[in-house]
């Protein structure tokens, strides 16, 4: 029998075979929650491990909380799991009935449903440590781990969702005026058409903290996330997401939509086109716009593919791809990231602006323009501190910017390279400028330095500019340094030819120049590789490792090198 307690709670024990609970009230959750009906109280169900189930049309479900204030908990007392098993035709639990944050569900195994859980409406129950697996949406269609919909505001934590598929949304669904927020869980393994892991449409939104999406897939759009239409994600640091992959946006998709990042890591992803994040907009009247703040996209792909029917290009922003859209990073980096067309690191077009602020891009490459960033047709591309280091292409190893205004501020340039292939040259290692007549292009305080146009002819080392006919002295730059780059001329046309720029504030140019001690490997940085790469020559004279030359590899040129630690332009 259920027991009253003084705080006038009732509660139920439940159990399947009564194998845990010998005088046990029900068999079923859905007994206990019927059986309850006093307004005025509280029920807790507790659950003992057991398979729970019922034999029903699609459509119905296994228990529904019916508004009322119920706990339902999985009693951990006992080893084993509380599985609501759906049986491949209904779903597992259902919140539709203005149940508030008093419903709790905790603790529970969902697998084989048609949706794990279901909350719709103007419901905000509590959802905590609950496992959905396997889990395949036929007839929904979306949301086969969790559909949350029609204004449904729940607050989820602990969760662990993985291998299930659907249309939309495969491990969460979020849609038209949804609020929920979710921390501190795990989506692995899921499959979508959009949106294999989170996807938010139609005016919803979600908060999300500390939440891990692996190896999740969409066959279109948004491998991890998908954002569509006029919906907005909060991201609020802490997170990642892994190995995933789709044509669009391999990481994360928002179209026509809003997505703000603090602190989250994309790693490993992959996509046609937008390796780590794919933004277009499809709708001029609506805002779409990327936000982030120390956002990490590391080893990210646009690999290029067949997007027939998409108005976009293949193989674009191998980290980040944005059309018609605007990106703020603020104290990111995009690292390692590779495109098999242009913008390695990030690709931009047709917006109205690219922000980025203490921002890295490292070690990026593209096969034609834009090793680092590719900025096309942007209002305004805002460059204020962080460095572009590493980076290759055959145009603009650091940043081809075409048809676009920018404004670049303490930014160091160093490192980067033109890569030509067989038939056509390298220009702008550092990068390669193609102004319209009404852009302006200004550099202040900037270090531009150690790029190298390799292997071609006519190349220009440092910036190539391409002036429009009948233009001249687009470039202004105040304060900058030119040091180490080959060839050596600062600034030059396409073909290498020195070109005239408002050259502000005493530049300095390659005869200022000075050496960099420790930096073995020219990337203007003394860091671990030119460390490892000293010890490979110890004991030896090597002048590669003998920093001090008295011929001898040894403790006194380590002491060098370490004293020289860090950028070689600071």
């Amino acid at each position: 029998m259920c027991v009253c307690s003084a705080q006038a709670t009732v509660h139920y024990y439940i159990d399947d075979d009564g194998s845990q609970y010998p005088t046990a009230d029900f068999a079923s959750i859905q007994e206990a929650i019927d059986d309850f009906n006093d307004p005025m109280d509280d029920a807790i169900i507790h659950v003992a491990p057991g398979f729970y189930n019922v034999a029903g049309l699609p459509g119905s479900y296994v228990f529904s909380t019916k508004g009322k204030s119920v706990q339902i908990l999985s009693d951990t007392s006992f080893p084993g799991e509380c599985v609501i098993d759906g049986s491949a035709l209904i779903a597992g639990m259902v919140c539709n009935s203005g149940e508030d944050s008093s419903v709790l569900v905790k603790g529970l195994v969902f697998q084989n449903c048609q949706t794990g859980i279901l909350c719709s409406g103007n419901v905000a129950p509590t959802i905590a440590d609950c496992t959905i697996r396997n889990c395949t949406s036929d007839n929904l269609g979306f949301g086969a781990g969790m559909a949350i919909g029609n204004d449904a505001h729940p607050s989820i934590s602990g969760m662990t969702i993985f291998n299930c598929h659907a249309e939309l949304g495969a491990g969460i669904s979020v849609f038209t005026g949804a609020w929920p927020s979710l921390t501190n869980s795990t989506i692995e393994g899921c499959s979508a058409s959009n949106a294999g892991g989170i996807g938010v449409f139609a005016n919803a939104y979600i908060e999300i903290q500390g939440v891990s999406i692996a190896n999740c897939h969409a066959t279109d759009t948004g491998g991890g996330l998908a954002i569509s239409p006029e919906s907005s994600v909060n991201w609020l640091g802490g997170g990642s997401i892994d190995g995933c992959s789709a044509k669009l946006g391999g990481g994360i998709f928002i179209a026509t939509s809003t997505g703000n990042l603090t602190g989250v890591t994309i790693d490993n992803c992959h996509a046609y086109t937008g390796g780590a994040i794919c933004l277009v907009n499809a709708k001029t009247e609506i805002q779409n716009k990327l936000t982030a703040t120390n956002l990490q996209i590391t080893s990210c792909t646009a690999t290029g593919g067949d997007l027939s029917g998409w108005p976009f290009l293949s193989g674009q922003g191998g980290g980040i791809y944005a059309y018609e859209t605007s990106v703020e990073l603020d104290q990111s980096t995009v690292m390692n990231c590779t495109a098999l067309s242009s913008g390695g690191g990030i690709a931009a077009f047709n917006g109205e602006l690219l922000k980025l602020t203490s921002t890295t891009m490292k070690g990026n490459s593209a096969n034609l323009a834009g090793g680092g960033v590719q900025c096309e047709s942007v209002g305004l591309c805002h460059v204020e501190g962080g460095q572009w280091s590493s980076n290759t292409a055959l145009s603009g190893g650091g940043a081809h910017l075409q048809l676009t205004s920018a404004w670049l501020s303490d930014l160091s340039v160093v490192g980067n390279i033109g890569t030509p292939d067989a038939t056509e040259f390298s220009a702008g290692a550092a990068m390669y400028l193609a102004p319209a007549a009404t852009d302006t292009i200004g550099i202040s305080n900037c270090r531009i330095n150690a790029n190298s146009a390799a292997n071609g002819w006519g190349n220009a080392g440092a910036i190539a500019i391409e002036e429009p006919n009948g233009q001249s002295d687009m470039l202004e730059v105040w304060y900058s340094d030119f040091c180490g780059n080959y060839p050596a001329v600062p600034v030059s046309d396409p073909l290498g030819l020195p070109i005239s720029y408002h050259d502000f504030l005493n530049n300095y140019s390659e005869s200022l120049c000075h050496g960099c001690v420790g930096d073995m490997d020219g990337d203007a940085i003394v860091d671990l590789v030119d460390l490892l790469t000293l010890l490979q020559r110890w004991g030896t004279n090597d002048t590669a490792g003998d920093i001090n030359l008295d011929q001898t590899v040894d403790v006194l040129d380590i002491l060098d090198l370490l004293e020289a630690w860090g950028s070689c332009f600071p």
